[in-house]
């Protein structure tokens, strides 16, 4: 069965190389032109080699070889073209990732981690090239993983913590801080009742307690499993009430 992971080409730009911007053929083949002429739109390259093997969602890494040896830019390729007056028999039109391309601009990839040597036409990336750029992109993957909880938990405490009066009072109580941790984050403290408003409980300053979000989230979940417990044993949950009294 053929691989369904796309292919990752090397594709080597330099003045020397004869490479040229085609809205500027005169400007000098540097990182800073390449992201100021190429990566904002979608650019149409030749190529000399690998036209048999190269598909749509390859990706392609701009490499500037000469004094430079660092790649600078990746893109995807999204279409396949003629362009034969260049005297080349196909072209790739390729749709540069804006994020990752000023990532790179910011943090190239030397050469000096792959050792690849890439003269010439695009070049289909080997074995330990393709080691590196994968290592790359799963740095990039996970960065954005990290950063995703935060903006998660802001939201979902946002959601949760409109309470109205009771909370306000809280707050007022114990002095805009957690009653376990002593934090004093506003948009992570979330009101919390030691009696269920349904049962005995009321929106009373009394019955309250201002938590961090995680720890009215184990509070629930501690008296979640209490009830599972009693019930295997046979027991209301009623007749046993379960409180946290306050510290």
């Amino acid at each position: 069965m053929p691989s369904t992971q796309p292919t990752n080409w090397i594709y080597p730009l330099s003045d020397a190389g004869g490479f040229v911007f085609d809205a500027r053929p005169n400007l000098a083949i540097t990182p800073e032109n390449f992201h100021r002429f190429e990566v904002k739109g979608r650019s149409e390259w030749g190529i000399s080699t690998g036209f048999r093997i190269a598909k749509p969602g390859d990706r392609v890494w701009a490499y500037f070889s000469g004094k430079v040896r660092e790649i600078h830019g990746v893109g995807v390729i999204d279409d396949l073209g003629y362009r034969l007056e260049w005297g080349h028999p196909r072209t790739v039109f390729i749709a540069w990732d804006r994020k990752l391309s000023a990532k790179l601009l910011r943090s190239p990839i030397p050469y000096e981690e792959y050792r690849q040597q890439v003269q010439g036409g695009m070049v289909r990336a080997n074995t330990e090239t393709r080691k590196v750029l994968q290592r790359w992109l799963a740095a990039d993957d996970r960065a954005k993983r990290e950063a995703e909880p935060i903006s998660f938990v802001r939201r979902e405490v946002a959601q949760r913590t409109g309470q109205g009066p009771f909370r306000n009072a809280l707050m007022r109580a114990y002095g805009g801080q957690c009653a376990v941790t002593g934090c004093a984050t506003q948009y992570v403290l979330q009101a919390a009742h030691i009696d269920p408003v349904s049962g005995t409980g009321g929106h009373d300053v009394r019955n309250g307690l201002l938590l961090r979000a995680e720890i009215v989230e184990l509070q629930r979940l501690a008296a979640a499993i209490v009830i599972g417990v009693l019930a295997i044993a046979g027991m209301r949950h009623h007749d046993q009430p379960v409180t946290l009294e306050r510290p």
